[in-house]
């Protein structure tokens, strides 16, 4: 059994024990910081923390997933306050996922320890995803995020969502009937599975159909990612304008990114969950 000790976060004038594999320290936030305590969720402020899970035991194969979204965000600081996790490669860890309008392709790092994560600089949505393995006999973590903000073309109309169970099992993109979704859109879809818990047995089925994006091709596109703790988040296909309908499953998280260019315009999509045993 893995022994712990045992810091002091100061949340202005809450005190909170957090487990450390290091010697005792303080762990300083600024008072005005949000802080978030769930597993997953979708975070927009300039800063806030992470604070999870940081008296108890985390659960065997968890899984949750935060997207971080600041308005008008070029990057973001990433610092690593207290991580009582006891890491395995492949089992147990957290992983940092940069998205940006302009690149289509995920940027995803480890995170190894305490201290600060390098990430790249256009980082205009950030993705933590933390995952454990069957046996997780070890405490949470605090991560402290600060986004840095400037003149970024992405459109306020862009939206993250994490579609959970029967929460929100069906959306239609964007959400009025009457409305067309507009250009430059940086859009996210977090699909964790069911209970935001890995497993064997069950499923989920996320389906797609389209109402109409720009032409044919693939000026404004849907990027599909599945989720694995060995790889991260791994690109599986694109729907694009002639792609009529959709299906795809997997029994751990799954994330699709929408992306629209500078011109043309149209009605969207419908995207949708359901939970499927095996």
């Amino acid at each position: 059994m893995a022994s712990f000790n045992f810091a002091l976060l100061i949340l202005g004038t809450f005190l909170v024990s957090v487990s450390s594999q290091s010697a005792p320290r303080p762990v300083v936030l600024y008072a005005e910081y949000p802080v978030n305590s769930n597993c997953g969720g979708v975070l927009t402020s300039e800063y806030s923390a992470i604070a999870y899970k940081t008296d108890v035991n985390v659960s065997s194969n968890e899984r949750c997933v935060w997207t971080i979204s600041t308005p008008s965000a070029l990057g973001y600081t990433l610092d690593v306050l207290s991580l009582g996790l006891q890491l395995q490669t492949g089992q147990t860890g957290i992983t940092a996922t940069c998205l940006s309008r302009t690149t289509t392709a995920l940027t995803s790092v480890s995170i190894n320890g305490t201290g600060g994560v390098n990430l790249l600089f256009s980082c205009n949505t950030l993705i933590l995803t933390f995952f454990s393995g069957s046996s997780s006999p070890s405490r949470g973590f605090i991560l402290m995020y600060k986004a840095s903000r400037g003149s970024v073309s992405i459109s306020s109309a862009s939206k993250h969502y994490l579609v959970a169970g029967s929460q929100q099992p069906h959306i239609r993109y964007p959400l009025s009937a009457e409305a067309n979704y507009t250009n430059n859109e940086l859009s996210t879809f977090v699909f964790p599975p069911p209970s935001n818990l890995y497993s064997t047995s069950r499923k989920t089925l996320v389906a797609y159909a389209r109402n109409r994006l720009e032409g044919t091709g693939c000026a404004d596109i849907i990027r599909l990612y599945r989720f694995s703790p060995s790889t991260a988040w791994t690109h599986t296909t694109n729907l694009c304008g002639s792609t009529e309908s959709a299906q795809w499953t997997n029994n751990d998280a799954m994330l699709a990114v929408f992306r629209s260019d500078g011109s043309i315009v149209n009605r969207g999509f419908h995207i949708a969950r359901t939970d499927l045993p095996l």
